[in-house]
């Protein structure tokens, strides 16, 4: 009789923290991207990733045009002080965008670029 039950939990408990979000892009899509509220800084930047990832900034950007939508960066590195740089990555521009739904971590969002200066891909970076 105790099998039965111990499966059920477990299944229930699976399932909870499935549906809770846990660490993924479910915080990240909540906003549409406000230029002077990212300008801004802060959490509230974290709500903002996915439009701005949809709609605002893609693959082959000038480094330029990044730095007129989003500002400057709050850190920047080069690939070789990146510990698995991604291909062809030259530049790493990472902005705060605050604390993780679950407030454990610290979240950057974070925009390569490469050798000529055009994005090659974005992506949320938990510290």
């Amino acid at each position: 009789m105790k099998t039965p039950f111990l499966i059920l939990s477990l299944c229930g408990l699976l399932l909870g923290l499935g549906c809770s979000g846990g660490t993924s892009a479910a915080p990240f899509n909540k906003a549409p991207f406000d230029q002077k509220l990212w300008n801004a800084g802060g959490d509230k930047r974290q709500f903002m990733i996915l439009d701005i990832q949809t709609h605002h900034l893609h693959p082959g950007m000038n480094q330029s045009d990044v730095l007129t939508l989003l500002g400057k960066p709050d850190d920047e590195a080069l690939a070789k002080e990146v510990t698995r740089p991604a291909a062809n990555a030259d530049i790493y521009f990472f902005y705060d965008i605050g604390l993780t739904p679950e407030a454990f971590d610290t979240a950057q969002f974070v925009v390569v670029f490469d050798g000529s200066g055009k994005v090659i891909e974005t992506s949320v970076f938990e510290n």
